[in-house]
C-alpha cells in the first residue's frame, strides 16, 4: 500500500506555520543509509525530488528561514526526516512526550 505524506503550510496574518516535514529529499537516492534498515523496510519512502519541502518552499519563493514556526505533530521519520534543511526557521515544535 502506497499512502502520501502529507506536511501542510499555513499562512496566517502574515505568520507561517509548517505542519510537519514529510520526507527528507535523502530518501529520493539514499532512503536506506538515511533512515537504517529498520525505518526503511518498515516504511520504504516513495518520494519524488520536486515534492520535498525545500523544493516546494522555492517554488513558494520562500526560505525556510521565512518559516515562523515548524509543528511536528509526532516524530515518526514519514514526519520529521525532512527536518534537518528545515533548521533556519524561527521555532520548531513538539510535544514533550515526543
Amino acid at each position: 500500500m502506497c499512502v502520501p505524506v502529507k506536511a501542510f503550510l499555513v499562512e496566517n496574518q502574515g505568520h507561517r506555520v509548517l505542519i510537519d516535514t514529510g520526507w527528507s529529499e535523502a530518501c529520493v537516492d539514499h532512503p536506506l543509509s538515511h533512515l537504517g534498515f529498520g525505518l526503511w523496510f518498515a516504511s520504504e519512502p516513495v518520494l519524488k525530488r520536486e515534492e520535498a519541502i525545500p523544493y516546494q518552499l522555492q517554488k513558494l519563493s520562500l526560505k525556510p528561514s521565512d518559516i515562523d514556526a515548524i509543528v511536528l505533530t509526532h516524530l515518526d521519520c514519514d514526519h520529521v526526516s525532512g527536518l534537518r534543511p528545515l533548521k533556519e526557521a524561527k521555532h520548531i515544535y513538539c510535544s514533550k512526550e515526543e
